[in-house]
């Protein structure tokens, strides 16, 4: 089993990318559609590039993250 941990050390894949909880809209958009049209993937939001483990200090992170997958995509992902 793979853990946190051991995905962060990784780095980013064709499978896992990270986002700084700064990420504009649309580039988090564009991820999730690369995602949605290939095998799927993991976003973790908090994580810089080198894995650094910033954190998210939005109170309203699923609402926001949500919102970008209806809003901000043709059709949206749900």
């Amino acid at each position: 089993m793979i853990n946190l941990h051991d995905i962060l050390n990784r780095g980013e894949n064709s499978f896992v990318e990270f986002k700084d909880e700064r990420v504009a809209p649309e580039s988090l958009a564009k991820e999730m559609a690369a995602f949605a049209n290939t095998e799927g993937g993991d976003i973790f939001l908090g994580v810089s590039d080198d894995g650094t483990v910033g954190g998210v200090t939005r109170p309203d992170i699923e609402e926001w993250v949500f919102n970008i997958a209806r809003n901000n995509l043709k059709p949206g992902l749900l």
